[in-house]
């Protein structure tokens, strides 16, 4: 429950080992990385890494293979060793190569069978002529054609063949051509050539691969084209599986090319000057100890630990929250506003413990409060939010409250032991209660102000400051008052009582600005002229004194929730008697998952507000800068 203690670190060694350095010492330690440049910049002989990075082009490249085919890593090869740098060029080489043969190969084959077709579409028409196409071709005074023409060319054919000594046998169509065969005397067959030109025939030459009658050339071709689908659809599965079967190959360089990118992203932290790197960082205690036995691994290379008060002149270190797992969930909120400096007190435990307690008054309810506790840890236990741990906390104090206050699911009347006390019956005394509770919060804030200035040395802050001892002698010097008047009767505020606790006081909060430049011995003790100081502090002391009421009295509102709640679940109440029936049950549960659903988010942002408005603002500044975890950011 505090902020971690860190140290300091700076690796150095041989420039030549730097990416050994990071590998087997950096990688892997839960460190926060400096800018070694700048941590050393009184060093003028230190010079940044600014090698550009070799692995980023074909790192990608192989991104872009595993992604477009969707590779899956065989985690049986873990083996990198077998693979260097320039194994990439050779692996996309040797891909490219094969794929290129392949394509060739099912291109040729898919050309065969195209050619393949057509000459069956020309031969189609000669189905029924029982003579070998040998014959038909080698006919001395007869010319045969075999092709197709476009549809709008077959529609004026009819015209043309009866001025023609030629006839023509249609065979197969689609929606553009149709294929035939047409006879005519071979002393003629130049002039018919040329009209069939005219009209956009296309000759098909039937080489010698059709033989026997038009009905086994067609058969033979068929059978034919079985062979090449089969081979085409071999040669399609081996282009596809050209990845998968490399697949140990690309990931094995992907995952060298991954360490060495990884490595190489971490030179902009370091520096080198002659012949020696610098690595720079924060670690705690047990880090420290883990990296210092890597260290010890490597001869050449050391590690130089610093304390963080001996190096706070020139660096801050980071801020690394510690929290149990009961108050961890509160660095949510506390981010949310900001991170404390190192040298700050953490607020997470105030955090943690005032919201569950001021939730719980505000929302006060049994049943209610056993749901929002109940859904909050199951949110949490399968989606780790914060926010559920955060709910579900605030539901086990809602129970606990519900419990005091006498009321399950809006019913008041369920619960009455001696201890119980229903807000309804005892409004003012509620409300008394949580303005006494503000009191008490108020003064933590303070006290955690007074603290932090002694940890950080800022003495004006602890004793000048309206949250210092100055305003908190003020603050329960005026609460002690009217106590004593209002309980006891008895009037504290006399001259020596209002003198000793309410001007001096007032007096050094007015005066803070001189007497903490006196303290630390800085002139002039004004930075501005009288009249100026006079005016801009006589209002802020204004502003001062009128703060301590309305943050004080802002605390009722912890009360007036609570009061709301009943008065909420009231009129849920009163809805459900006036339905009759069964309905009246179905208003209860529709009215508490209501009243669960808005009460709820209201409470808890006027309990966030409360927060970070009268608590936070009276001694957190969130001037902290986050740890960042090598090991985290590299996971």
């Amino acid at each position: 429950m505090s902020i971690e203690k860190l140290s300091l670190i700076s690796i150095v060694g041989p420039v030549e080992q730097y990416d050994d350095a990071i590998s087997d010492i950096v990688i892997g330690s839960d460190i926060h990385l400096e800018n070694a440049l700048n941590v050393l910049e009184g060093n003028k002989a230190l010079k940044p890494f600014e090698d550009e990075n070799p692995y980023i082009g074909n790192l990608e490249k192989l991104r872009n293979i595993i992604a477009t085919h969707n590779l899956c890593e065989d985690f049986s090869n873990e083996n990198t060793l077998s693979y260097n740098i320039d194994s990439t060029e050779a692996l996309i080489k040797k891909i490219k190569t094969e794929k290129r043969a392949l394509s060739d190969e099912i291109n040729e084959l898919r050309e065969k069978k195209a050619h393949n077709d057509e000459i069956i579409e020309q031969l189609k028409p000669l189905l029924e002529i029982n003579v070998n196409l040998e014959d038909i071709l080698s006919f001395k005074f007869t010319a045969v054609r075999f092709g197709k023409l476009p549809k709008a060319s077959y529609a004026k054919l009819e015209e043309y063949l009866q001025e023609l000594e030629a006839f023509f046998f249609k065979g197969s169509e689609n929606k553009d051509y149709v294929w035939g065969v047409y006879f005519t005397p071979r002393t003629l067959a130049e002039k018919v050539d040329r009209i069939f030109s005219s009209l956009y025939f296309e000759r098909t030459i039937i080489s010698n691969e059709a033989s026997g009658t038009p009905k086994d050339a067609i058969f033979k071709l068929e059978m034919e084209n079985d062979v090449v689908m089969s081979k085409i659809e071999n040669a399609e599965k081996s282009l596809n599986d050209i990845y998968e079967k490399n697949k140990a190959d690309i990931f094995g360089i992907y995952k060298l090319l991954s360490e060495k990118e990884t490595i190489y992203k971490y030179r902009k932290y370091g520096a080198f000057a002659k012949n020696s790197f610098y690595i720079i960082g924060w670690a705690n205690k047990k880090t420290i100890a883990a990296i210092d036995e890597k260290v010890k691994r490597h001869k050449d290379i050391s590690l130089v630990i610093e304390e963080a008060k001996d190096v706070s002149n020139y660096i801050t270190p980071p801020t690394l929250l510690k929290n149990n797992a009961l108050f961890k969930p509160f660095e949510f909120f506390v981010k949310m506003y900001g991170l404390p400096s190192y040298n700050e007190i953490d607020p997470t435990p105030l955090v943690a413990l005032s919201y569950i307690l001021m939730f719980g008054i505000m929302f006060g309810d049994l049943g209610q409060g056993a749901i929002l506790a109940l859904g909050g840890f199951l949110i949490y236990k399968f989606k780790k939010i914060d926010l559920a741990a955060i709910i579900s906390l605030a539901g086990v104090s809602s129970m606990v409250f519900g419990f005091i206050f006498g009321s399950v699911f809006g019913y008041e009347d369920v619960i009455n032991l001696p201890f119980t006390v229903h807000p309804m019956e005892n409004i003012m005394p509620v409300l008394l209660a949580t303005i006494g509770l503000g009191c008490v919060i108020i003064t933590i804030a303070m006290l955690y102000n007074i603290a932090n200035g002694i940890k950080t040395k800022k003495y004006g802050k602890v004793f000048f400051e309206q949250n210092g001892l100055a305003g908190l002698v003020f603050y329960w010097a005026v609460i002690i008052g009217i106590l004593l008047l209002f309980v006891k009767g008895i009037n504290a505020f006399t001259i020596v009582y209002n003198t000793i606790f309410l001007v001096i006081p007032l007096i050094m909060v007015f005066a803070k600005e001189p007497l903490t430049r006196f303290l630390s011995k800085k002139r002039p003790y004004l930075t501005g002229t009288k009249g100026e100081f006079i005016l801009e502090n006589f209002f802020e002391l204004f502003e001062i004194i009128l703060s301590f009421v309305t943050n004080t009295v802002s605390f009722v509102r912890v009360g007036a929730f609570a009061l709301n709640h009943v008065g909420m679940m009231g009129v849920v109440f009163v809805f459900s008697k006036m339905a009759s029936g069964g309905a009246s049950m179905v208003v209860v549960i529709l009215g508490n998952m209501l009243v669960m659903g808005l009460e709820g988010l209201i409470v808890g942002i006027q309990v966030l507000r409360l927060e970070f408005y009268e608590i936070f603002s009276r001694f957190f500044e969130g001037n902290g800068r986050e740890f960042r975890s090598i090991e985290k950011n590299n996971a």
